[in-house]
């Protein structure tokens, strides 16, 4: 497929190259695609001190009981989505 080729094309440039993509890679479950999500929208990774403050930009973290309707959830939606 032409979509996969670009993919693995881009996971080997500077920005995306081992070690950051193979460690994420690494984790259970996640593949090339959801490691390219991942890299893309985390963008700098030296900005988060702790992975506590990762979750929470991505909106992974425990939402909220409160009163009222709508969504608490806030971050990145597409890698959310790429995530669950």
């Amino acid at each position: 497929m032409i979509l996969d080729k670009e993919i693995k094309a881009l996971s080997e440039t500077d920005r995306y190259r081992p070690p950051a993509e193979a460690l994420v890679v690494q984790i259970k479950g996640v593949g090339l695609l959801t490691a390219m999500v991942y890299l893309t929208e985390i963008g700098d990774m030296r900005r988060f001190s702790n992975r506590k403050q990762v979750g929470s930009y991505f909106g992974l973290v425990p939402s909220s009981n409160k009163s009222g309707e709508g969504s608490d959830r806030k971050g990145a939606y597409n890698t959310r989505v790429a995530c669950t």
